[in-house]
């Protein structure tokens, strides 16, 4: 029967697949990263935890290494270093964020303070000349 040598083919193929699969590492989501030797050839996958995959999850370390750009899978130490520049990051630029709002509020309420300054000023000049007139 085609279909039982259909899956009999199947099976043997995934057999093959898992046999030469290496677990390389996994990431603190619970992805876990393989490398396989195909035809002599590597190939990088990942084994989402989430069904269905979230790609979003992956870090980027694991990322660069799926896709070839860094030869050796990421170690534990460096994703750490990194999340923790990451976190670094952002609080400089909330920082930066920060300051830059008060410094741009701080120009508007300059402006109205001289405005009102002004317009105070040229009231008691009017209210001036006017008095001087009905003398």
């Amino acid at each position: 029967n085609k279909m039982s040598r259909f899956l009999k083919q199947l099976a043997q193929q995934a057999q093959q697949v898992f046999k030469f699969r290496e677990q390389v590492g996994f990431d603190v989501k619970g992805n876990r990263y393989f490398k396989l030797i195909r035809d002599g050839k590597e190939q990088r996958t990942v084994l989402y935890k989430d069904d269905p995959p979230d790609v979003s999850s992956i870090p980027i370390e694991w990322s660069l290494w799926l896709q070839s750009q860094r030869k050796q899978p990421p170690t534990p130490e460096e994703i750490e270093e990194a999340n923790k520049l990451r976190q670094e990051i952002i609080r400089r630029a909330k920082e930066i964020e920060d300051d830059d709002s008060k410094f741009r509020y701080q120009i508007p309420l300059n402006r109205i303070k001289e405005e009102s300054q002004s317009i105070h000023q040229a009231t008691l000049n009017s209210q001036q000349n006017s008095t001087k007139q009905i003398k």
